[in-house]
Formats: structure tokens, sequence, C-alpha cells
């Protein structure tokens, strides 16, 4: 709060405290369900079920058993990761289904399997319009370890899962009942018709709280920006200051300022008041502008990243030691350009890289450096033509398989990039190529 990442909350009666919580993964929502405490890095008592308690349940199990499909998946490509090897195997399959321009996922597509998702399909057989949910189209990815090239893409929301939270803070134990409206309509709502909602009044018998206990409260189903920033900082230097909480990360909401492009599914059940003998609460309304994450999703294991500044500005030359296995030392060439002057390898994400030595046409510039998360290394070109990096990585946590997972490596990477770049100083396109004897990265199409 006092960086300004998380706002104060609604004002709250000293005893009672009420708020949000929003799963935003399958397997944590199972943990959830479940009870499996050491698993949510929060503290939570008594489950009340509700209208949306059923999707919830229906929803997380078949996400939990296509983990590969909840946010995008890749048409196969020729390469084996989705990807094709050049752009005009890639053009040809493009027209061969048809596929111009990213549109909106329909119902054709889920039926002459075009489009092969459990989660989609489970929806439509609920009544629910999926045009809204997601995306198909031609993407180009940069690459690296979580491959890269032209691909054609499905792109589906983020699927969350939004809790009522309501704890006990007092000394006391607090007798507290409940009211609500339940929308049993299933439906695809804006944030702002969702609240606006009619249905049937709903009042839960009293329930007790001791103190310091919390209970939850399925509400809605939400499905969040397709174009939201994952990591909801704008800047590196934010991302980077909100360090690793042992197993997790804290930091912004993803695209907490588009509040109108959230979706909710009903059914769902809509909180209003609680009642207690320090008098009533009225719950306030659910606002992404005002929430943070807690997240264990993407914390690392991709690669170190090579930046080179010439006369044009920064380019980026993509990852580095991304072909062999992690921890395997690996060498890499590359073709440097006329009034390139100086070259940048950055630690970005949750890894250690392990420099054994940086060469420019011969000449060894760096030796034995390590980079944590943040740290980086400049070395000068002095008009160099040929630019060698030796080295490794260790990853900290996971790699980026799920394209959810890509898109929020790629954010960093942006974030990254507009920290490297003096203001007015451009990006270009990098035109790099092979050199003699070594392991470099593709070209960019």
């Amino acid at each position: 709060m006092a960086s300004g990442h998380i706002q104060t909350p609604h004002e709250q009666n000293p005893g009672l405290h009420t708020g949000y919580v929003l799963c935003r993964d399958a397997g944590a929502l199972v943990d959830l369900l479940l009870f499996r405490k050491e698993r949510i890095p929060f503290n939570y008592d008594t489950i009340v079920l509700g209208a949306a308690a059923k999707i919830f349940a229906d929803l997380g199990a078949t996400m939990a058993l296509s983990p590969n499909e909840i946010f995008a998946s890749t048409l196969p490509g020729d390469d084996g990761d989705g990807y094709y090897s050049d752009y005009e195997k890639f053009n040809r399959a493009k027209e061969s289904l048809n596929i111009d321009s990213v549109r909106n996922i329909t119902s054709d597509d889920l039926n002459n399997g075009l489009v092969r998702s459990r989660i989609l399909s489970l929806l439509e057989k609920n009544g629910v319009d999926i045009t809204s949910l997601g995306t198909i189209g031609p993407k180009f990815d940069e690459g690296g370890c979580a491959g890269g090239g032209w691909h054609i893409d499905i792109s589906l929301r983020p699927i969350s899962f939004l809790f009522s939270r309501i704890s006990n803070l007092s000394d006391e134990t607090i007798s507290v009942e409940i009211a609500g409206v339940q929308c049993e309509e299933a439906g695809i709502w804006t944030l702002d018709e969702w609240q606006a909602l009619d249905g049937v009044g709903l009042r839960f018998p009293p329930m007790i709280l001791a103190k310091g206990q919390t209970i939850l409260i399925p509400q809605a189903v939400v499905f969040e920006p397709l174009d939201g920033d994952s990591y909801g900082c704008s800047e590196y230097e934010d991302t980077l200051a909100l360090e690793d909480i042992e197993k997790y990360s804290i930091h912004g909401f993803p695209a907490s300022g588009d509040r109108d492009k959230y979706l909710v599914m009903s059914p769902t059940l809509k909180l209003g008041a609680v009642e207690f003998s320090g008098g009533t609460i009225s719950i306030h309304q659910f606002d992404p502008g005002l929430a943070y994450a807690i997240d264990r999703f993407w914390m690392g294991a991709s690669c170190p990243h090579l930046f080179v500044k010439g006369v044009g500005g920064w380019r980026y030359l993509g990852e580095l030691f991304a072909e062999g296995n992690i921890g395997e030392e690996q060498v890499q060439v590359f073709r440097l350009q006329d009034g390139d002057r100086q070259a940048r390898i950055a630690e970005i994400e949750f890894e250690v890289t392990h420099l054994a030595s940086v060469e420019c046409d011969g000449i060894e510039l760096a030796r034995g450096h390590v980079l944590n998360r943040g740290d980086h290394l400049d070395v000068p070109l002095n008009g160099g033509r040929e630019l060698m990096v030796r080295g490794s990585y260790v990853g900290g946590r996971m790699q980026p398989l799920w394209s959810r997972g890509r898109s929020q490596q790629q954010a960093l990477l942006n974030s990254y990039k507009g920290h490297l770049a003096e203001p007015g100083d451009p990006w270009v396109v990098a035109q790099t190529g092979p050199a003699a004897d070594g392991n470099p990265l593709p070209p960019r199409l």
C-alpha cells in the first residue's frame, strides 16, 4: 500500500472485514475447495455454497483435466511445437484454414473440430454464448525457451473464480447473517450488467465466526481481458521491486484499469450486506482496479536476454542458452552491425545465469559472472564484428509451458525494454545472422 500498488480498502467496521478473493488457477481452486490450506497463501475456515458453487466445481475440474487449453493453444505447425519453420508454409496453412486475421471463436469452430476445447464445450452445453470468450488467428512470437515463430493461435480469456470473503477481526465471537441475490439465468455479462442483474433474494442462516475466522462464498466466474497486461505493472522497476515472498510474488492486478473489458458468467450469487450485533455492513462491488495478485504461476525458468545498442538504438537479439538443457553450458555467436557499441546480458526472471566468458572478436571482455534476478552485465563492443557468449542458466521455478506463462514472460520482457531504453531511444528489429561456428538464435522473420 505504501508504494501505491495496493490501494486502501473500502471503509470497514473494525470488528468485521469484507472483501474479495479471485482465484486465477484451476489447481489452486481445487486446493481451495478441498481445504488443502498449506497450499493457499491466506487463511480461511469455511466455504458457504450457493448458486455459483456447482459451476465452480464443474469448470474447475474441467480446467484441471485440460491445463494446456485453459488460456490458449496452438494448431499444429511443422516443427513439433506448433510453429512453422518459414512464412510460406505458415501462409499456406493459414489459407487452407481460411484464417486471414484474428477473429472470435464460434460454435462452428467447435463443431467442425477446428477448435477443440473441453472448457468451451462445457460452457456452450450450459447455454453460454462463447463468441466473446476467445479468438483464433495468426500470431508471431519472438521465441526462445518457449518456442517462437509464426503460428495459428487460439486464445481464451483467462478464467478466474470470484469469492466474497468475510473475516472476524475482533477479539470476540460474532454471529453474522448474510443477504444477497441469486441469479440462476445462464449468460455472459459485463461487470456493470452483472451488478445490475435481478434475481431471487437470498438470506443465509446465521453463522458463527470465532475470533480470526474467515468464510468464503463463491460468487461468479470472471473472464479477464484477452489483451490484459499479465503482470499488471507497466514499469519494469515496479515488477522487480515486488519481491518474491517465499513461493509467491505480489503484483498489481492484470489490466486493472480496464474494468469494461471484464466479463462475468452466471449463474451467480451477489452479496449485498452482512448483519451482525455491531450493525450492518454493505458489501462493496467488486472492482479489479482495487485488487492485487498473489501469484505462483510464472516464477521463472526462462533464459537470460541479450540486447545490443548501436546507431539505430537498442536491438533485442533474443534469449541465450535456449537450445540445450537447463544447466548445460552452451556457446552462442552473434554477428554485429556497424556502429554497435554496447551489449547487455540481463537476467529478469527467477533464475541464475552463469557466464563463463564473453568475447568480442576473440578478445575476452568478461569471465565468471553470476547474474541473479534483476542483475545485468554490460560490455563494450568497440566496433567489433562478432560476439561470443559461453554459459548456462539454472531455473528457479518452472518453464512457461502454457500460453499464459508465455504471455507473462513477454509482458516482463516488454517492461524491461521500456526500462532499458532512454527517452526517445528507438527499438529496431533485430537483424541477426549465424556465424560460421556457433549456436546462435535464428534470424527473426
